[in-house]
């Protein structure tokens, strides 16, 4: 039996810079205080239309998130939320308030005239000038490739790779964020919140993935059994050969965008 959790269980959450802008990147961190070992912090729910979880490090009851802005303005992010082991247990659903981040545009006006240097700047002497015609031609073909570079960056299945190659060694929590996290971006959010048999039975649709229980095994026992799990570097390439097999899938079907089946 668990005891009740106590009344002074709060989630605390801090971001760093206090003002960031899109140039920068922004450090979350969620502490879970005054909770047991029965009690620890649920899968976050951050939308991907402002800022993109880059990494996630877990210390204790502390996680801290390394956001990617993807564009400026006021970033929403929803109260995060405790979890029990036991599903039975009463009054575990502690909530934080909701977070928003001003995001700011890539340059940034300066706060004080103090602040700028006395001295003059030496400027140097101008280059010899180009045709101004070369530089216009060139602005669509250098627009098509920022944005080609900035899609292919985004897609749910690159990021799972990024995520994957950092990963900390032995760290199965990263492993499973990144899978998780690729999961609800290509599918659907609600796969952040499904027990591992319920994610097992909802992508047996999609096609047969062998590694896919023993993977998720591994991340349970390294995650509630609180002992060291083996099998590290084999668990990241399974996830590796599930999100080359899901991609597979949505090439054959002919989504190249977001899937909208249900997971």
């Amino acid at each position: 039996m668990f005891a009740p959790p106590p009344a002074d269980i709060r989630i605390e959450v801090h971001y760093q810079p206090a003002r960031p802008s899109l140039s920068d990147t922004i450090e979350l961190e969620v502490t879970l205080k005054g909770a047991g070992a029965d009690v620890f912090l649920d899968s976050p729910n951050i939308p991907p239309g402002c800022v993109v979880v880059e990494s996630v490090r877990e210390s204790g009851n502390s996680r801290v998130f390394t956001l990617d802005p993807v564009q400026p303005g006021p970033c929403r992010i929803p109260p995060f939320h405790t979890r029990c082991l036991d599903p039975a247990h009463a009054g575990c659903d502690i909530a934080s308030a909701a977070t928003e981040i001003p995001i700011g545009t890539i340059v940034q006006p300066p706060l004080d005239i103090k602040d700028q240097d006395a001295d003059p700047v030496p400027v140097p002497p101008p280059l010899s000038p180009s045709p101004w015609w070369w530089a216009l031609l060139a602005l669509p073909f250098a627009a098509i490739a920022f944005l080609a570079a900035r899609n292919w960056r985004r897609h749910p299945a690159v990021r799972a790779r990024r995520r994957l190659t950092r990963a900390k060694p032995d760290s199965f929590d990263d492993l499973h964020v990144a899978f998780r996290e690729y999961l609800a971006a290509r599918l659907s959010a609600d796969a952040r919140a499904r027990t591992s048999p319920e994610l097992i039975e909802a992508l047996r649709p999609l096609g047969p993935l062998p590694e896919l229980e023993g993977f998720l095994a591994a991340c349970d026992c390294a995650r509630f059994s609180g002992t060291p799990v083996s099998g590290f570097d084999e668990a990241r390439d399974n996830c590796g050969n599930m999100i080359r097999a899901l991609e597979a899938h949505f090439r054959r079907k002919g989504k190249l965008g977001r899937s909208h089946e249900p997971v």
